[in-house]
């Protein structure tokens, strides 16, 4: 995997390539002792990942959210939630990654490649936000972390689970 920071007139963006994604919690604990939850990037860009594990493999891919909740791991409730969203929706957490549109069934190019953008809404202390976007919705989509000894852990994530527009293969009025 590689980042790129990325810089405009709207703030920062942080690019990320992956040549391969992580499979379980062990393959992103891996990962973070090279990109560690101190940057808040990382963590959002981990977490869009461990989504998309999620949807081959439901243990592996909650296994990975609880590494980067930090001291507070996913309740029962929090895991029938991501599970709803995805039961009908399989396409959704690839729908975040570059070249992903409804016209393609949201099948991103390869390597999967993911752009975060810096919320510029000021948070509260001890929160920071991150932005991500998606072709199949008119606004980004806000991912909260909370931080604590300065690293950054996911808090609240159930906008980017809402639904997105239809695949194409899937809109009847297409």
């Amino acid at each position: 995997m590689k980042n790129t920071v990325l810089k405009s007139d709207n703030g920062i963006s942080v690019k990320y390539v992956f040549s391969e994604m992580p499979e379980n919690a062990g393959d992103l604990k891996e990962l973070l002792a090279e990109y560690p939850q101190t940057d808040k990037f990382n963590t959002a860009a981990f977490f869009m990942a461990s989504l998309v594990r999620y949807v081959k493999n439901a243990e592996d891919g909650l296994a990975m959210i609880d590494v980067l909740k930090g001291p507070q791991l996913l309740s029962n409730p929090a895991k029938l939630f991501v599970k709803e969203r995805f039961m009908d929706k399989k396409y959704l957490a690839e729908a975040y990654f570059e070249g992903a549109e409804p016209e393609n069934n949201y099948e991103p190019d390869k390597p999967m490649t993911l752009i975060l953008y810096n919320d510029l809404v000021e948070p509260p202390e001890g929160y920071s936000y991150i932005n991500v976007k998606t072709s199949g919705a008119d606004n980004p989509r806000r991912l909260v972390m909370r931080i604590k000894d300065g690293h950054h852990y996911i808090w609240e994530y159930n906008g980017l689970l809402m639904g997105i527009r239809l695949p194409a293969q899937e809109d009847p009025w297409l």
